[in-house]
């Protein structure tokens, strides 16, 4: 993994570990997941957005469906999005998860809508993109296309859509005036909690786009939520020789008692348990003890028990087309460029990238990645 306050978390729960099992279990940082690194071990800890990644590399097993039917994993529990969504790859379910929280908005009040959200606050153009899906998913996912980035049979980049547009022009029209609201993910190490502000899910439409029709549509399911923008999964690895301990292991990291502790030990973790969702968690404070934490988890838990989804890119080079995005992002809300024109390069800059890494891999990739085809894993 290449998490330190979590690594150090899951150090401490080592003596724990043998106890229960008369096992034992050691972290090894790495700055970057390499192949050597990962052959290494038999479980990884990683970003939820690498998934897609890991997969197409062969990397993990799937886990077994008794690990799933397992009294301590209690694999119900899981908010459903978590569940049935942002751990399964091409239909299978790849990962267990530690955490996944998904951006929530703090704002001056309630009235707030899409187009008081600031994105230049946002610390790098990557998180600039995030913010913008987030933004954009109740206008853009529709139930009649599973593929809302993409087009299913080209590849052919969605940016310069209706919904993309109309968003990113909403956002720079209000751009020149005091921002009211962010979006904020968990910040835990030396954050201190800002004044009392409103706590809401990212916000949602009353309208969304289908894409076969062309056409706006009213829609009752108000709310999209962004996932795998954030988190951290666990899994085992091919090439371990201990599946089984490793994924006795990885069931009880991934249970209510042992995920609840390391619920605040890094900013990639917030709770992802429906039995859990009446624990306070302020996102933006490192103190336990601060109030308001009880409205950061009951808008988490709105937002990964929502009808709709866009998931996070987990294509190879997922960074590269979020850096590009976000860049594109930053021109528009800047002034220095039309939402119309921002959106086309990003476009374009999302066609060079799949011809360079290889635009048939990647179409294939990106339709396993939201579960659209389906994905056979190794059987080793």
């Amino acid at each position: 993994m290449n998490d330190r306050p979590l690594a150090g978390a899951l150090d401490r729960l080592r003596g724990e570990w043998r106890q229960r099992s008369a096992g034992a279990f050691s972290t090894t940082l790495c700055e970057t997941c390499d192949e050597a690194s990962i052959a290494a071990s038999d479980l990884i800890v990683f970003p939820s957005a690498q998934l897609g990644k890991l997969c197409e590399n062969n990397q993990l097993r799937a886990v077994r469906r008794s690990v799933l039917a397992s009294e301590e994993l209690n694999f119900n529990d899981l908010f459903s999005l978590v569940r049935d969504v942002e751990i399964v790859y091409g239909g299978c379910v790849m990962a267990l998860p530690l955490g996944c929280p998904c951006p929530l908005l703090i704002a001056e009040d309630s009235s707030v809508s899409a187009a008081g959200v600031s994105l230049i606050d946002q610390p790098d153009n990557r998180s600039i993109a995030l913010a913008f899906l987030a933004c954009v998913a109740p206008q853009a996912v529709h139930r009649s296309e599973a593929t809302t980035l993409w087009d299913a049979e080209s590849l052919r980049p969605r940016l310069t859509s209706p919904p993309f547009v109309r968003v990113l022009r909403k956002l720079t029209a209000g751009s020149d005036r005091q921002p009211v609201a962010r979006l904020v993910w968990p910040q835990r190490a030396g954050a201190v909690a800002p004044p009392s502000q409103f706590v809401a899910t990212a916000p949602g439409s009353d309208e969304v786009f289908n894409p076969l029709a062309e056409a706006w549509e009213p829609t009752n399911d108000r709310k999209a939520t962004l996932l795998a923008s954030s988190g951290r999964l666990v899994a085992v690895t091919t090439s371990s020789r201990n599946a089984a301990s490793a994924f006795r292991l990885a069931a009880w990291l991934a249970s209510s008692d042992v995920t609840g502790q390391l619920a605040r030990s890094t900013d990639g973790i917030a709770n992802c348990r429906v039995s859990r969702s009446g624990v306070a968690d302020h996102w933006l404070a490192s103190d336990p003890a601060v109030r308001g934490g009880e409205a950061f988890s009951a808008a988490l838990a709105e937002s990964l028990t929502a009808r709709r989804a866009l998931l996070t890119p987990r294509l190879p080079g997922a960074e590269r087309y979020l850096d590009e995005l976000g860049s594109a992002i930053r021109l528009a809300v800047e002034g220095q460029a039309s939402p119309e024109l921002a959106l086309a390069g990003a476009s374009a800059a999302w066609e060079d990238l799949s011809d360079e890494i290889g635009r048939e891999a990647q179409l294939a990739a990106y339709l396993r990645s939201v579960n659209a085809r389906d994905y056979s894993p190794p059987t080793k």
